[in-house]
């Protein structure tokens, strides 16, 4: 029953992430230079992005898939939530709000970047499973990654991140999106 679990679990993981977005698109045949000029006449740009993600928790991965949708302009806020599930019966809803700094400035859509989440985590288990908190705990971490953009106005892109923080000590995801 749990490999069933996990095996449904992973195919959330892989449909969420197959977004399409059907919009009309004007930029297309623009070269980067006009580009930059239109982001720059543009302050703010809205994300939105399939989140799949796996974290270690007390003995074993935890798998899981998600969204977050934000505003960026160098510097990102946003909301995001994941729900997670291990092989001992622990699941749980991450739900927090990020910031977000990108290390090449304002007009950057693409390269490395740093995010702060806060926010609550709530946990429904097995109840001969043992954790800290019965119900939830407030959750903090520090992403680190790599905005890959794609198509000639960079509006696709796809990401790569590891994080650390409470409760879990270490993960790493994969998000892809579309920059409005």
């Amino acid at each position: 029953m749990k490999y069933l679990q996990v095996i449904m679990l992973l195919c959330l993981i892989i449909f969420t992430n197959l977004a399409v977005f059907a919009q009309e698109d004007d930029e297309n045949d623009n070269p980067p230079e006009a580009l930059a000029a239109s982001a720059a006449k543009s302050q703010l740009k809205f994300f939105a992005m399939p989140i799949g993600e796996i974290v270690y928790s007390r003995t074993t991965p935890a798998f899981g898939g998600g969204v977050a949708i934000g505003s960026d302009n160098g510097l990102a806020i946003g909301a995001r939530a994941v729900y997670l599930a291990d092989s001992e019966g622990i699941n749980s809803l991450e739900i927090s709000v990020f910031l977000r700094f990108y290390f090449f400035g304002p007009e950057a859509y693409w390269g490395p970047f740093a995010q702060l989440n806060a926010g609550a985590i709530i946990f429904a288990r097995d109840r001969a499973t043992y954790i800290p908190a019965d119900v939830g705990m407030l959750t903090a971490s520090l992403n680190a990654g790599w905005r890959f953009a794609f198509g000639s106005n960079g509006r696709f892109f796809l990401e790569a991140a590891i994080r650390t923080g409470t409760p879990y000590f270490i993960g790493g995801g994969v998000s892809a999106g579309v920059r409005f």
